[in-house]
């Protein structure tokens, strides 16, 4: 059995933006795309047989999640561990993704996706996508669309057709005032837009010539700009945070140490700082309570998800593994993996290759190990 199945593949287009990942990689032949294939049916064939049926069934329904499992699934069995998925745990039907066994140690793993797009967003953006959709079919082969704005007005979805008609019905014209103009390449940007404004939706768009090679290329897709992004969702912080809130006390106490492996998308990127708060709080200013000469000094804010209030919290977890990898990153994705000071259930890091961090109270100390990429390829060299 294979996540994609052996078959000719002649669709050489981008992906549309509603696109199904799994159905875009499956239908796609281009080479960037099955060398995603490739990767992906290598990784599931050492996968259990008895768990294949159903992680690929989950492939197709949400690509990203059933990755990600697959992912740390192969992580750490190339660090020479034995994974388990799917464990039984006395007490409870619930069961973790993983148990993981290596020599002396053993420990349970749950993998989570998070991303900062809330679901008032991902509706919102349902209806912009099937918009940017209809957008790309329009047939100007010499110019670039330059999407300025485009703002949903209504709970329902516009007409795309009523758009497309709009822009065939003003665009040859467009096209026509600045050719007879003698527009040079360095006023275009000064021309005025195209403006749909309706009840339900406001577009405003323009056009660039594209160069003459683009012009004859026949893949080259027809929108060369999207308006930039609003700020909608959760914060870097805030989506770790939750992440470790759903699946901390999900299957109460434990009888193994318990790692929780975040795969987190924020359109700000996420960085060393974005962690350390999530995890151990805030960093800020206090002072010495000396009243002669006060000092300065850093704190943590009893605001993560290590200590929160007076006291540590989420002691049921031992760690947190915190990433950002998808199929084509997966050579340079970074990784954050943290000790829970307090955890109840201690798990040997030094056990583990992958570089890791403890913390000495205010700081993030480094230990030094092994980058995903460096676990990847000392197995596939």
């Amino acid at each position: 059995m294979k996540i994609f199945d052996d078959k000719e593949r002649t669709d050489l287009k981008f992906a549309n933006h509603l696109d199904d990942l799994f159905d875009f990689y499956d239908r796609s032949a281009k080479p960037e795309f099955a060398k995603v294939r490739n990767t992906i049916n290598e990784w599931f064939d050492s996968y259990p047989d008895s768990e294949k049926s159903d992680l690929k069934s989950r492939f197709k329904k949400s690509f990203s999640p059933a990755f990600f499992e697959l992912f740390i699934y192969q992580l750490f069995t190339k660090q020479g561990f034995l994974l388990t998925p799917h464990p039984q745990i006395q007490g409870t039907r619930k069961a973790p993704d993983f148990l993981a066994e290596k020599d002396d140690i053993s420990f349970y793993i749950e993998a989570k996706e998070a991303n900062d797009t809330s679901e008032a967003e991902a509706s919102s953006n349902r209806k912009i996508n099937a918009i940017y959709d209809a957008l790309s079919k329009l047939d100007i082969p010499n110019y670039w669309l330059l999407i300025d704005k485009l703002k949903i007005k209504s709970i329902r979805q516009p007409s795309s057709k009523t758009i497309i008609e709009y822009l065939e019905k003003k665009i040859p014209k467009y096209i026509s005032d600045t050719t007879a103009a003698n527009i040079q390449l360095s006023d275009w940007g000064r021309i005025a837009p195209l403006v749909l404004d309706r009840d339900d939706v406001k577009l405003v768009v323009r056009l660039f010539p594209k160069s003459s090679e683009l012009s004859q290329k026949e893949s080259t897709p027809t929108i060369g700009a999207l308006p930039g992004g609003s700020s909608w969702g959760y914060s870097e912080e805030d989506l770790i945070k939750n992440a470790v809130h759903k699946k901390a006390s999900r299957y109460g106490e434990l009888d193994k140490p318990y790692l929780i492996c975040i795969n987190a998308f924020s359109r700000l990127g996420i960085t060393n700082t974005g962690v350390e708060n999530a995890l151990l709080g805030s960093l800020v200013d206090s002072w010495s309570t000396d009243i002669d000469s006060p000092i300065l000094k850093k704190e943590r804010a009893k605001n993560g998800v290590f200590y929160s209030g007076s006291h540590p919290t989420k002691t049921r977890v031992s760690g947190i593994f915190v990433t950002s990898v998808f199929p084509s990153n997966v050579d340079v994705a970074p990784h954050w993996l943290a000790k829970h000071p307090c955890g109840k259930m201690n798990l040997d890091f030094n056990k583990i290759s992958l570089s890791h961090q403890a913390f000495d109270g205010v700081y993030w100390q480094p230990v030094s190990g092994q980058s995903i990429a460096d676990i990847f390829k000392t197995t596939t060299t």
